[in-house]
């Protein structure tokens, strides 16, 4: 019993090297079916291009108008006035102290929030992101429903088509955040303005020892991985 499977093992061998071609020439008894399978190409997968951030895009339009780079638009202009505005939580759900109408990150007010989405609503013409659209014709001007990312885009396209506000003269060095922030952010009264300065100024340290120290996270919108600021 042995002996004969192991001559049908041989057999087989015997077989299998007969279709081999010899010294590099073709073999006619190669199976034509099994070579046009062989040529054929594996189908690629399917993927899906990359979906762009909410706040990524916002980022890349102002950089195209000549504003700055991404990261600086990000981490001179909008994140002090978010880290300031929230009260250094940097909490999108955040609703102002004392029962006022802030809310989120920017601590956007209804109205301003009404006028930011429209103008927004103008950079895009008729094909406004989805969220964009969605908040006008739901008329949500809770800026907390949004995320994180859509409160900051929102904030750009607001700062875009404010009149005299220019991103960068902050992010050329030409205006310090807490005087752009004061002119062009702020909603309060004249006369609180050198008070709340001080403020500003002192979160914007507050933020600026996180940075050198590491112990604030939050998302980097440019590799989409966390990171200590």
């Amino acid at each position: 019993i042995m002996i004969g499977k192991g001559l049908a093992g041989l057999a087989s061998i015997i077989g299998l090297s007969s279709m081999l071609p010899s010294d590099n020439v073709p073999s006619d008894n190669v199976n034509p079916i099994m070579t046009q399978e062989s040529e054929k190409e594996a189908p690629l997968p399917k993927v899906k291009p990359p979906v762009p951030n909410d706040l990524d895009v916002a980022l890349s339009i102002a950089e195209e108008k000549g504003k700055g780079t991404p990261s600086d638009i990000y981490d001179k202009v909008l994140k002090p006035i978010a880290y300031h505005e929230s009260d250094k939580t940097m909490n999108p759900k955040l609703e102002q102290y004392g029962g006022g109408p802030g809310r989120g990150l920017m601590q956007f007010e209804p109205d301003s929030m009404k006028t930011a989405l429209n103008r927004a609503k103008r950079i895009f013409g008729n094909n406004p992101p989805s969220w964009i659209q969605k908040a006008i014709d739901d008329k949500n001007y809770d800026a907390s429903t949004l995320t994180a990312d859509q409160q900051m885009a929102l904030a750009v396209y607001d700062l875009l088509q404010k009149p005299k506000a220019d991103i960068s003269k902050v992010t050329k060095g030409k205006q310090s955040i807490e005087n752009f922030w004061a002119k062009y952010w702020w909603a309060g009264k004249e006369k609180d303005k050198k008070t709340i300065l001080k403020v500003f100024k002192k979160n914007l340290n507050s933020l600026n020892n996180k940075k050198q120290g590491g112990s604030v996270v939050e998302r980097n919108p440019y590799n989409y991985q966390p990171k200590a600021i």
